[in-house]
């Protein structure tokens, strides 16, 4: 061990030292007031601030002070953070920057409608038209109910936090598993998170895109080696959200039928946790709901799917609405038609994933049907492509021409940069974006050899000094970027 290892070692012993005596003082302190003098004390010893809310404002404190002790505790290890070190500060910044954001901000929406429909579970009515998902998400909250709705939006809050974080470490964990190296991983992950506004509109709504994002990533992480936890993962989602379904395809595809059996006995064990107390009116309920899903949506330009598209415009030209339906039939049928044949392109070529194992059908099947996931709805708001986040990533793999690069860079800023507003039809760029996305996937899919990016990473390791080497593929990139 060298001096500089020495000196990193001492510093970080010694910062989550001071931490740690920091927030013991906090707890006996106030454990004290509050034996001595019981809660209301401390309506006395806080202040709100202007234009905030309390009770936010302290979640937001502790949030950040217990993912640095976190930081602090994994970075301890020497062999942990040469490995993993780079991954645990992206996440503990990406963690800073969206809490500092969030608790500047007063309303919050969305998560009301899941608490609404909790209550309507408990009192046997039907699910308000707003509540467009599973019942199982109702179901979750309603043993919260005691609490009060504003302690559950606090719990829901908080626990879009930390899945920020979650998402962080997985999807850097996805993009190696697909040949992205550690620390270049991690960088893309940052660059991808650090200004994104469908991560910034999820967190400010409350949303569940970023659970449901996750339970994505960890069944592809899990398989095949653990099919059990992949099958568990994947059925959460559905039952989170229910277009995650369409990724179950390539694991039918590869005829994976153990991980299919689990698939369905798990999918049926979660509709029995709302089935045994609550009957089947939840799930009727859901799917009047789905079925009038404009009902209770008034038309919005910022409201991006395909069905928007076609509505704004009847709308616009002064035409009845329902006269388009027939369109926005045959437009997804055209895009889904897309949408497979990128699919047997991309299984066919191995495009993402090559390491010769049957389950690359897998991996290289659920990154094109996720682009489904989010042109197949017809609701498509600006926080739903966090579910694209993997596509968008994968894709700078394969890019090798300036015109790839191009239309590539405009569709993630209209994307994911570009902020919100409602301009028809211009605000419809975050529906054009995926749409470039996809033939971009299927022009590329072509190819079996690594991008232009591959090529310049192997070129920078030659300029400071590396051994050359003219085989760029996925395992060497990972040596890289360690």
């Amino acid at each position: 061990m060298d001096n500089s290892d020495s000196f990193l070692n001492k510093t970080l012993q010694l910062s989550l030292g001071y931490w740690a005596v920091a927030t013991g003082v906090f707890g006996a302190v106030n454990g004290t007031l509050y034996i001595l003098y019981g809660k209301h004390v401390f309506r006395t010893l806080i202040q709100q601030g202007p234009i905030s809310i309390t009770p936010l404002t302290v979640a937001s404190v502790a949030v950040v002070w217990l993912a640095l002790g976190i930081a602090l505790a994994l970075l301890r290890s020497p062999a942990f953070r040469a490995s993993h070190g780079i991954t645990v500060v992206c996440t503990f910044f990406v963690i800073l920057l969206y809490t500092n954001i969030l608790r500047e901000r007063t309303v919050y929406g969305d998560v009301g409608d899941y608490i609404r429909a909790a209550h309507n579970l408990v009192n046997h009515v039907p699910f308000h038209q707003r509540y467009l998902y599973p019942p199982f998400l109702a179901t979750t909250l309603v043993p919260f109910l005691p609490a009060g709705d504003e302690a559950i939006a606090g719990l829901c809050w908080i626990a879009n936090l930390f899945s920020l974080g979650l998402f962080f470490v997985l999807l850097s964990c996805t993009l190696v598993r697909y040949g992205f190296g550690h620390r270049l991983s991690a960088l893309l992950t940052l660059g991808f998170l650090v200004l994104n506004v469908p991560v910034l509109r999820t967190l400010g709504y409350v949303q569940i895109n970023l659970h449901v994002a996750n339970l994505v990533l960890i069944a592809l992480l899990c398989y095949p080696r653990l099919p059990i936890l992949s099958a568990l993962a994947l059925a959460l989602a559905v039952h989170l959200k229910a277009s995650p379904i369409i990724l179950v395809l390539p694991f039918l595809l590869r005829r994976d039928w153990r991980w299919g059996a689990w698939f369905t006995v798990i999918t049926i064990g979660l509709v029995c946790v709302t089935l045994l107390p609550y009957g089947w009116r939840p799930f009727s309920d859901f799917l009047h709901n789905i079925h009038n899903v404009y009902a209770a949506n008034v038309l919005s330009f910022r409201e991006n799917s395909v069905d928007s598209i076609f509505r704004c415009s009847a709308q616009f030209i002064g035409i009845p609405l329902d006269r388009v339906s027939w369109l926005i039939g045959i437009t997804k049928v055209g895009i889904l038609t897309g949408v497979l044949l990128t699919l047997a392109r991309v299984i066919k070529n191995e495009t993402f994933m090559r390491t010769n194992h049957p389950s690359d059908a897998v991996h290289n099947g659920i990154p094109v049907l996720m682009m489904f996931m989010l042109l197949g709805s017809p609701l498509v708001w600006e926080h739903h492509p966090v579910f694209v986040a993997l596509p968008y990533l994968l894709i700078i793999k394969q890019l090798t021409t300036p015109s790839e690069w191009v239309a590539y860079g405009f569709a993630f800023f209209l994307e994911y940069h570009l902020p919100t507003f409602d301009f028809f039809p211009w605000s419809f760029g975050r529906l054009l974006s995926p749409l470039v996305l996809l033939v971009i996937m299927y022009v590329t899919a072509k190819r079996t050899a690594d991008g232009s990016l591959w090529h310049l990473l192997a070129a920078a390791k030659q300029f400071l000094g590396y051994p050359e080497n003219s085989n760029h593929t996925s395992k060497q990139i990972e040596r890289l970027s360690p």
